[in-house]
C-alpha cells in the first residue's frame, strides 16, 4: 500500500529521506504506481499487489538509503518525508494469506 499523505505539518514529517529521493524499485512515480484502492480516493491510497522477490528488491532499495524494511514481519509500514506533496508518503508491505484474492480487493478489506 502506498498512502500519500499530502499538507502534513512540517512537525508531523518524520526525519526520513524524501519519498521522491528513494531509489524505488517500481516503474514510475512511487505515489502513481499500483491503483487506486476500490471506492478510495484517487489522490489517495494506492494499492499493488508484489511477489516476495518484489519486496526483497524494495527492501533493498531502502537499505542503500539506511531505512529498514524486515522481510519477516508480516506487516512493516515505513514512512517518508515528501516535499512535493508537501508531506509524508506511507510504504506498507503485507503478507497476502492463502484464502485472500491475489488482487487489492484483499487490501481494500484487510488493511
Amino acid at each position: 500500500m502506498i498512502d500519500p499523505m499530502r499538507d502534513t505539518p512540517r512537525e508531523d514529517v518524520p526525519p526520513a529521506p524524501d519519498a521522491d529521493e528513494m531509489p524505488w524499485p517500481f516503474a514510475g512515480r512511487i505515489d502513481q504506481i499500483g491503483t487506486t484502492r476500490p471506492g478510495g480516493d484517487p489522490l489517495g491510497e494506492r494499492c499493488i499487489v508484489i511477489g516476495r522477490q518484489a519486496v526483497e528488491r524494495l527492501s533493498a532499495a531502502e537499505a542503500a538509503m539506511g531505512v529498514e524494511r524486515s522481510l519477516d514481519e508480516p506487516y512493516v509500514s515505513n514512512v517518508y518525508g515528501w516535499k512535493r506533496g508537501n508531506g509524508m508518503l506511507n510504504v506498507a508491505t503485507r503478507w497476502l494469506l492463502p484464502h485472500e484474492p491475489s488482487d487489492c480487493r484483499a487490501a481494500d478489506s484487510s488493511w
